[in-house]
């Protein structure tokens, strides 16, 4: 039996990311990475570019420790 996931009732508790992708009319994609907070799902932080290396989603969530 699967259990639910909690939310958290306090912000900043826990964090989920989330990778969008799209394709512009020239035909290059473009991805965004959102961080949301789990406890009101409200965006921390987001980053857009036609690519997203590993070495750059390390680097936002070194960021991101770094600050809160």
């Amino acid at each position: 039996m699967k259990t639910p996931l909690t939310t958290p009732e306090e912000p900043n508790t826990t964090l989920s990311i989330d990778f969008v992708s799209d394709v512009v009319e020239s035909g290059r994609k473009v991805r965004v990475m959102k961080v949301l907070d789990d406890a009101d799902r409200t965006v921390v932080a987001q980053e857009i570019s036609m690519s997203m290396p590993a070495q750059r989603v390390v680097e936002l969530l070194d960021l991101l420790r770094t600050v809160t």
